[in-house]
């Protein structure tokens, strides 16, 4: 046998051996629903360890493969006082969250308000206006900024109904 024979029975050996192999690896692999959850909390994981209050308690909380609802996952690694609070949360909202971030209104109310207590036994809550929306019904009822508010249809607020 030749030399030339010999190359060219390597060349057709390697060149079956590329293609037989080639239809077995996906050309675009798309993640299954698992991966994309995996990946969502890796993402949370990533952001929370960098930027969250109680970043050093997320050191031995990253994702696994069983971490599948990225929700669930979230909420597992609140510190407990921020979880008591409700401070923290997420969305898969992208549109209202870039919205409000851009100064839009994304609630029906147009306005932010944020519950503070009233009183030392923490028994009554006051509303307080953060931000009112132009052009929304907040606005035409004349809420403003800075604005206390202490009753809700005739109650006074509470830690049981101002969720409500």
């Amino acid at each position: 046998m030749n030399k030339i024979t010999l190359y060219f029975a390597l060349l057709i050996t390697l060149v079956s051996l590329l293609t037989s192999c080639a239809d077995k690896i996906p050309k675009d692999p798309i993640p299954n629903k698992d991966q994309e959850a995996y990946m969502v909390a890796q993402f949370v994981y990533d952001g929370m360890s960098t930027y969250y209050l109680w970043d050093k308690q997320m050191l031995d909380k990253k994702p696994t493969t069983a971490d599948t609802d990225p929700e669930k996952y979230f909420y597992s690694l609140l510190h407990s006082t921020d979880a008591e609070h409700n401070w923290s949360w997420i969305t898969d909202d992208i549109e209202s969250l870039m919205k409000g971030f851009a100064g839009e209104a994304v609630n029906e109310f147009g306005f932010v308000p944020t519950a503070l207590w009233a009183n030392q036994e923490r028994t009554q809550l006051v509303g307080f206006v953060r931000y009112v929306y132009p052009n929304t019904p907040a606005a035409d009822a004349g809420f403003k900024r800075g604005q206390i508010i202490g009753y809700i249809n005739g109650q006074k607020i509470t830690l049981d109904n101002y969720m409500l």
